[in-house]
Parts: C-alpha cells; structure tokens; sequence
C-alpha cells in the first residue's frame, strides 16, 4: 500500500487489521443475525411438520425441474419412490422411476413417448388435474400448479371413495330409470290393447 501523509508509521499488518476491522460484525449484529438464524430455522421445521401431518402428497419443483420438498405421503400414494427420491433429481428422473409403479398402467413401449410428453407439460402448463385409476384400483387426483417464480408444486390425493360414492349413485340411478319405465311400458301395453278394442 502506498503510505498516505501522516501514516507512515502504519505497518501493512497494522493496514490489514484496519481493512479488515470494518468486516467484523458488532456484537449486537452478529445476535440480530444469530435471531434471523434461528427464526429461519424455526419456520422451516413448521413448513415441514405442516407438509408431513396433511393427508395429501405433496411435492414441490423449482423453476428448473429440480426436486425440492415431498412429503411422506406423497411416497404413499406413488410406493414405487421409496427411497429413491433426492433433493435435485430432476423431473425425467422421476418419471423414469413412475413408469414402474402402480399409477402409470402403459405398456413398455409406450412409455418413452408418455415421459417426454409428460416432460414437456411440466415445463409448459400453468395448471392442470389428472385424476388416473392405478393397477391396484386405487383412483388418485393429482393437481399441478406453476408458481410465479416457475417452481411447480403438486398435490395427489385418493378419490377412490369418491368415484365410489359416483359408482353407487350411478347404479341406483340406472336400477330406479329401469324400475320406472317398466311398470309405463305395461301400463302403455294395456293402453294399447284396450284403446284397440280387441279387449271388450
């Protein structure tokens, strides 16, 4: 360092301590920064006791199709993800992992074409719902939005009770149309024969 009138006696040990003298933190910044810390950390383990106790699977993507956050629930309802889920796989990946499970019911050689398709939509649509029957029966809804900042979160909950709930309706409906139309269609045939006259 060039000396500077009046400081010529400063050495370049005694020139660093002062550079680096206005780094340091006071004590109060240093306990304000320390609170930030602990706050931040506080709201990250509400986030994730919130995400693990709701009873929908949740997985959430960044804006480069990187895996960030799921819940164990979201493993529930897909099986074939135990274990194989990690922080910063990317989309294709789990896809690639989906094809072997229960939710995706296609054929193998089906199966590049549903990925890129699939590959695509994820980058490109801002919302969309997929309700799918699985091998094993189960239905399952799955509901994907794009957030402003271009991660995508998704939400897969069991509609199986629900398309029950349809299938029962359904078939009362259709017994009770039936039971209806065929005391009319007897009462009609009287009708007939006697409007005929062939009845006295």
């Amino acid at each position: 360092f060039p000396a500077c009138e009046g400081d010529s006696e400063l050495s370049a040990p005694k020139m660093i301590n002062l550079a680096t003298s206005g780094l340091r933190r006071s004590p109060r910044l240093q306990a304000a920064s320390k609170n930030r810390e602990i706050d931040l950390a506080e709201k990250e383990r509400q986030f994730q006791y919130a995400i693990e106790n709701i009873n929908i699977g949740f997985i959430l993507w960044d804006d480069q199709q990187k895996l960030i956050r799921w819940n164990a629930q979201f493993v529930d309802f897909n099986p074939e993800f135990k274990g194989k889920l990690t922080s910063g796989m990317d989309f294709e990946q789990l896809l690639r992992i989906n094809t072997q499970g229960p939710l995706v019911n296609l054929p193998a050689d089906k199966r590049e074409a549903w990925i890129r398709d699939r590959v695509l939509e994820h980058k490109n649509e801002a919302e969309s719902i997929f309700e799918n029957q699985r091998s094993d029966g189960k239905w399952i809804r799955r509901y994907k939005k794009k957030l402003p900042d271009g991660s995508v979160i998704v939400v897969v909950t069991d509609i199986s009770h629900f398309k029950e709930i349809d299938r029962v309706k359904s078939e009362f409906i259709s017994t009770v149309s039936h039971e209806l139309r065929t005391p009319l269609t007897s009462i009609r045939g009287a009708l007939g024969i006697v409007a005929s006259g062939v009845v006295g």
